[in-house]
């Protein structure tokens, strides 16, 4: 009997102190977000400041924050007594297409990230000319199933030599030849073939030694078979 009432005292005092303004919450963190901000989080989650730390649906604002595009994954935990702290791990930017002047971000599976019309805001992600479209679903489009392909094969091949960040500008508007741009402004001339993992080797290994020598501009063309072809500019 007296087991019992301790433990109905027990819960009774439990219920009082969860229950008092000393579990509102007074701050919510949110951690991990580069692209998306607070104020967005705040804005699409609808939840308010002030409220029992207890009350809140964690599973319903997880859910209401991976519809947001730019968002991989979400945690959300309770610190007691009155702060919640929401962890993001947002999406990598995998490219910015364009197709005239239309822009748009795609992730590393071609999903849509964002869509830019008429401007590009990014200036250090690899823009990449190609035909494209946005259908009514927000899903991208290419030409043909060889367009998508392309597009895929040659930015991993950079990724894979390394020099994915060096690059500015591709071109991809042609199926057999590519067209590419560095940051140090020289241009990139070669076939779109069997070949392609091979030759984007070699410009991996041609712009490592202009770096040596300190080159900026030019063009590199290597439509000659094995022959490998630099021009200084003018």
């Amino acid at each position: 009997m007296i087991v019992l009432v301790f433990i109905l005292m027990l819960s009774f005092c439990i219920c009082i102190i969860v229950k008092s303004d000393l579990f509102d919450v007074k701050k919510i963190d949110v951690i991990g977000n580069k692209r998306v901000t607070k104020s967005n989080i705040m804005k699409e989650l609808n939840v308010n400041l002030n409220e029992n730390i207890f009350a809140y649906n964690f599973k319903d604002m997880k859910n209401k924050l991976i519809k947001n595009p730019y968002i991989e994954n979400v945690e959300i935990k309770r610190k007691l007594p009155n702060k919640i702290i929401i962890s993001l791990k947002e999406k990598e930017i995998f490219a910015v297409l364009k197709d005239e002047d239309n822009y748009c971000y795609i992730d590393k599976k071609g999903n849509l990230l964002e869509e830019l019309r008429g401007s590009n805001e990014s200036k250090k992600d690899l823009i990449v000319d190609v035909d494209y479209s946005i259908d009514d679903n927000k899903s991208i489009k290419f030409k043909n199933y060889k367009t998508k392909e392309n597009v895929f094969k040659t930015l991993n091949y950079l990724k894979e030599e390394g020099i994915y960040r060096k690059i500015n500008y591709v071109n991809l508007k042609k199926e057999s030849n590519i067209e590419m741009l560095t940051r140090s402004n020289i241009k990139i001339l070669l076939s779109n073939d069997d070949n392609l993992d091979y030759n984007i080797s070699r410009v991996s290994k041609i712009l490592i030694d202009l770096q040596n020598k300190n080159t900026n501009g030019g063009t590199i063309n290597l439509n000659y078979g094995k022959l490998a072809v630099y021009s200084p500019e003018g």
